[in-house]
């Protein structure tokens, strides 16, 4: 908790007729790596399982730069960063970039609806719905933890004007998970296209070296986002999780929560 803080502030352009764009500041790192259309928990799905990727160990809120090739107008596009490893959601994190060794390195490789469009980097991700991406990692060791890299794809395609898909994996080493899948569809209503449906299952294997190991975890989780008026939203959500791992005591899990959003 905390009553005043700066969580963003970053220097933004699109330079050579939008085949460049670049940012540079205080960024939401997810944002940024392996983001597609389904990742915001506030509207969407809640379970990590589907709103980030469980195999990267991406930082959150810290300093960090992003430069995006738009190479051909095909779609292709090449996007590389770098960010501290050590997150704060209020203070200034510019020192820990340039005095500690402690920094998360991502690439991503892929094809785009969106192109050279100009849209923000940061903002395609919930954006792009017709999109194919590689996403290739590695961190530096952080505060005793050790080195993990990895890999993630996924893909979300349209199907008509209304349905999306996607199915996104993801492996990695030396981070909690290690191997990850998962899969769902998304369903806008033809006369109110605010509201959304999605639905989605997914595995996920954890790597944490405890006696007799974790669990591999299952989930499904479906919602609806119910727009009251235009600035008011009331978000649905029910989850089934079974063999929880971290909870070896439990089978099975429901979980189900109300969600508002109001928007000024």
């Amino acid at each position: 908790m905390f009553d005043l803080g700066i969580t963003q502030a970053y220097i933004r352009q699109n330079v050579f007729t939008n085949h460049f764009q670049y940012t540079v500041g205080k960024i939401f790192a997810p944002n940024f790596v392996d983001a597609y259309p389904f990742f915001d928990d506030n509207r969407q799905f809640l379970s990590q399982q589907f709103s980030t990727s469980p195999t990267i160990a991406s930082p959150l809120r810290g300093f960090g730069a992003v430069g995006a090739w738009f190479p051909t107008r095909s779609g292709m596009y090449l996007k590389s960063g770098m960010f501290t490893s050590l997150s704060s959601d209020t203070g200034s994190t510019i020192s820990n970039f340039f005095t500690k060794n402690e920094h998360f390195y991502f690439w991503e490789g892929g094809v785009s609806g969106l192109a050279r469009t100009g849209i923000p980097v940061q903002a395609r991700g919930p954006m792009d719905a017709n999109n194919i991406h590689l996403t290739g990692w590695y961190r530096n060791p952080t505060n005793g933890t050790p080195q993990s890299y990895g890999v993630a794809v996924n893909a979300n395609r349209m199907i008509g004007s209304q349905y999306m898909w996607f199915v996104r994996s993801g492996w990695s080493v030396g981070h909690f998970n290690n191997w990850a899948l998962s899969g769902g569809l998304g369903w806008r209503p033809a006369k109110t296209t605010a509201d959304l449906f999605g639905a989605a299952f997914g595995w996920t294997r954890p790597t944490v070296p405890v006696p007799g190991g974790l669990r591999s975890q299952y989930t499904a989780e479906t919602f609806y986002r119910f727009h009251v008026t235009p600035n008011f939203a009331i978000t649905r959500d029910f989850q089934l999780i079974q063999h929880p791992a971290l909870n070896p005591r439990v089978d099975t899990m429901w979980v189900t929560s109300v969600r508002a959003r109001v928007v000024f």
